[in-house]
């Protein structure tokens, strides 16, 4: 395999990636309530599905919002993190203390995310070095100036990191509440056991056998046909998985089915039956076909990658090297991976960040041989983009605490009303630091000429990671004004409590359609809200609706308002507009 030898013998900045990958998981986690979207959805999944245990209720066995299914997500890691929260609740119950707090469920979520990607990192780490100490890995090395293989595939694996936390698509998933930090975890995990089946059939079979199951029950179920499809083509057209694709399948199939024998033998009620039977309905109806939408959308999500890959795949193609094995093993992962959302054959949102582990691979060899003109629009795209967003970010916070461009501060105002102009030294010391660091970045890259495998995404990694420190130090406040929505919650549970000071015995009825409120309502309250199947919204005390649906409920004849009172309406603080108006009703006896 040809490549820049020299350069890959240099050794990366590790220290450098260990600062980034922290100050991305380590801000943005804590002190703020769940954010509109995936936050906000997973967030009542969790709570949800505590409540369910207490109610000695198996309807947690697919996502669901107190039985309005949840379509595409799987439940493990709404698993994961209730159990988590159970069994310290059995602790602090054994120690006469008070149970986790509802407010504590997402930033607890969070932390085990970020303990997800740690551990996901580590394991493309080992695959990626499993796989470029393989002896077709190495570039050609004529004059034997090149690295030793341990300092090559070394290399070659903390660029794959690296190039991972530079992906931009992934900055704001991986603080929020689901399941992209499992499945990263999860498909680190499947690389690095297809990585050592050459070597190590059986082992690497239990292994995938087994992710292969918790992929199942991450993504749904097409993510979990197209990983298998992938692996059988792997391991049956491609030197030197097909020497041993009988005894990895072999060993996979049976750990999956051993995986799956639990299963068999939980007795199941009716209720868990119907919500299991509509979610696999849901999994695999089809989606809309929206092949254009969905590139669209990877052209951001998955930049500096897709540049790298390209480029990379242009020139593995002229050279006649795209047939060597450590770059079809994790072409054929990401092919599948990327035909499975453009095909629109099942329901699962968020796929979009699925393929990053074979992107990041085979990235870091494309590093290895990457066009002048591609590292120049890597860095000239950092460059702009960040110190653009940098030099956004503290205009409007200067805006903000003088009032000063009016205009900037209006808008300040309109997007995140009543938000405070107070600030800290502490907050002015880090601001100050983050920016500093990205100058002093800036300048050690300019003046850098010699040639390293790593050096053309390192301004693309420091300056996301160092952004996103920058906007939720600095801007943490208005973005919880803008996202959140504990106002509604509040504002709702103080109208209630007039009336009936232990809320806990008052059920809100939400229209089973209405996934959005009832989440608003779990992921933010100690509100109970009505049970599909068990009780119909009008048979609560109070009825929650939102504005833009009375109009669809009403013509298709299932509200009747006659026997209700409205005892509030309001609308989030950052909607002054009010598209979207909650409106709570009481029944009238």
């Amino acid at each position: 395999m040809p490549g820049l030898v020299a350069s890959a013998s240099k050794n990366t900045p590790r220290l450098f990636i260990i600062l980034i990958i922290f100050s991305i998981l380590g801000f943005g986690l804590f002190d703020r309530s769940p954010w509109r979207g995936t936050d906000l959805f997973g967030t009542a999944l969790i709570k949800s599905c505590v409540d369910a245990y207490y109610l000695s209720s198996l309807s947690c066995i697919v996502p669901n919002f107190y039985g309005s299914i949840f379509a595409s997500e799987g439940p493990l890691f709404t698993w994961s993190i209730s159990f988590l929260i159970l069994s310290i609740n059995f602790l602090l119950k054994v120690s006469q203390l008070e149970p986790i707090s509802i407010n504590y469920f997402d930033d607890l979520a969070r932390i085990i995310q970020s303990f997800y990607i740690l551990i996901g990192l580590s394991i493309l780490w080992i695959g990626t070095k499993t796989l470029a100490l393989r002896r077709e890995s190495k570039p050609i090395d004529p004059l034997g100036i090149g690295p030793t293989s341990e300092k090559f595939s070394s290399n070659i694996a903390d660029c794959s990191v690296l190039i991972t936390i530079s992906c931009l698509g992934l900055i704001m998933p991986w603080h929020e509440v689901g399941k992209t930090g499992l499945n990263f975890l999860l498909f680190s995990t499947i690389f690095y056991s297809l990585s050592i089946a050459p070597e190590k059939p059986k082992k690497a079979g239990a292994i995938f056998g087994v992710t292969s199951l918790a992929v199942l029950f991450s993504s749904g179920i097409g993510v979990f046909i197209f990983t298998y499809l992938a692996s059988l083509i792997i391991c049956f057209r491609t030197y030197p998985w097909y020497l041993v694709g009988k005894t990895f399948h072999s060993y996979s199939l049976f750990f999956l089915l051993l995986g799956s024998l639990p299963f068999f033998f939980i007795e199941f009620k009716a209720e868990s039956i119907s919500l299991i039977k509509i979610w696999v309905e849901y999994q695999t109806s089809q989606e809309k076909f929206q092949p254009f939408f969905l590139i669209k959308t990877w052209l951001w999500t998955w930049w500096p990658l897709w540049p790298i890959v390209t480029a990379f795949a242009i020139q593995a193609y002229r050279e006649k090297f795209i047939m060597l094995s450590h770059l079809q093993m994790p072409l054929i992962l990401l092919f599948m991976l990327t035909l499975f959302p453009l095909s629109g054959v099942f329901v699962s949102e968020g796929v979009k960040f699925i393929p990053i582990v074979p992107l990041a691979v085979l990235a870091a060899f494309g590093l290895l041989s990457l066009p002048r003109s591609v590292a120049n629009l890597l860095d000239y795209f950092a460059l702009s983009i960040f110190t653009f967003l940098s030099f956004m970010i503290w205009m409007y916070w200067i805006a903000l605490h003088t009032g000063t461009p009016d205009l900037i501060y209006k808008n300040v105002i309109k997007a995140a009303p009543n938000i405070s102009g107070k600030f800290n030294l502490q907050e002015i010391i880090l601001g100050i630091v983050v920016s500093c660091s990205w100058v002093l970045l800036i300048v050690w890259r300019i003046r850098v000429s010699e040639p390293m495998i790593w050096r053309p995404v390192i301004l693309s990694a420091g300056g996301l990671g160092l952004t996103w420190v920058l906007l939720i130090n600095l801007w943490g406040p208005a973005l919880e004004v803008n996202r959140g929505f504990t106002e509604i919650t509040r504002e709702v549970t103080k109208v209630i409590k007039i009336s009936h000071p232990n809320i806990s015995e008052i059920c809100i009825g939400i229209n089973h359609n209405d996934l959005k409120t009832r989440a608003i309502v779990l992921a933010n309250s100690e509100l109970k809200i009505n049970k599909i199947g068990v009780e119909k919204e009008i048979d609560c005390e109070y009825m929650m609706i939102r504005s833009i649906n009375i109009v669809n409920l009403k013509a298709s004849n299932s509200l009747n308002l006659k026997n209700w009172n409205m005892v509030w309406s309001g609308n989030r603080e950052a909607d002054p507009r009010k598209k979207e108006n909650f409106l709570l009703y009481k029944k009238i006896y």
